[in-house]
């Protein structure tokens, strides 16, 4: 397919590069895990506005429910292939939608609010 030019298989990347260099030069981020919990890299690759490909595990449906998120079922190579050119049609319209409410759901300063007022409530 020649896609060596266009496309980055990562394997270990430092968190810094990651986030300074990588994310804001990434159009679409793919997160394939068949177990998680709740995936940073996914709430990262949101947050620098990449249209992010990501599996139906742990909490990741949860992160956003906007149109730059694209689920998938775990173990389901097809599923990629199919998000992946839906991502790429969706790239001019769909990224970044969901940056303010991730900012927002995964904000500390929100979160320890939202604590003290569930806190007061008991």
């Amino acid at each position: 397919l020649r896609l060596q030019k266009t496309i980055n298989f990562l394997w270990f990347m430092d968190h810094q590069k990651v986030e300074k260099e990588f994310l804001p030069s990434t159009d679409i981020y793919i997160n394939a895990s068949y177990q998680e919990w709740l995936p940073p890299t996914v709430v990262e690759a949101l947050l620098s506005e990449c249209i992010t490909i990501a599996t139906k595990v742990g909490w990741t449906p949860e992160i956003s429910r906007r149109e730059d998120l694209i689920l998938i079922e775990a173990w389901k190579p097809k599923q990629i292939a199919s998000a992946i050119k839906r991502a790429i049609e969706w790239l001019n319209k769909n990224k970044g939608k969901s940056k303010k409410t991730v900012e927002k759901k995964f904000d500390r300063n929100h979160n320890i609010k939202q604590y003290f007022e569930l806190y007061k409530k008991l």
